[in-house]
């Protein structure tokens, strides 16, 4: 889990200093803590930005952070959406 808070920090920092009114939030749980090789192999090459657009919330219905989950996902949604109609930001996302 700290690789992920790291990234996001990362990325939020760089969106930042580019002027950015948008920033990631962390990814669900649910796929944070999943480490089962049969889960993760779904989504071993997707790109980070298909990884934020994936409603994680969809998978499993037994979640006791779903409502977080998904507030996150939309989050993360919107930020995708807001990077990609402001290219001069966009390019220090990644």
């Amino acid at each position: 889990m700290k690789f992920h808070k790291t990234l996001k920090l990362l990325i939020n920092n760089n969106l930042k200093k580019a002027g950015s009114k948008k920033f990631f939030n962390f990814l669900p749980r649910s796929f944070v803590g999943n480490i089962t090789q049969k889960f993760n192999l779904k989504y071993f090459d997707l790109t980070l930005k298909d990884l934020l657009l994936t409603d994680f919330t969809l998978y499993k219905s037994e979640n006791r952070y779903q409502k977080v989950d998904y507030k996150n996902y939309l989050t993360n949604k919107n930020t995708v959406k807001y990077l990609e109609e402001n290219n001069v930001v966009s390019i220090f996302w990644i």
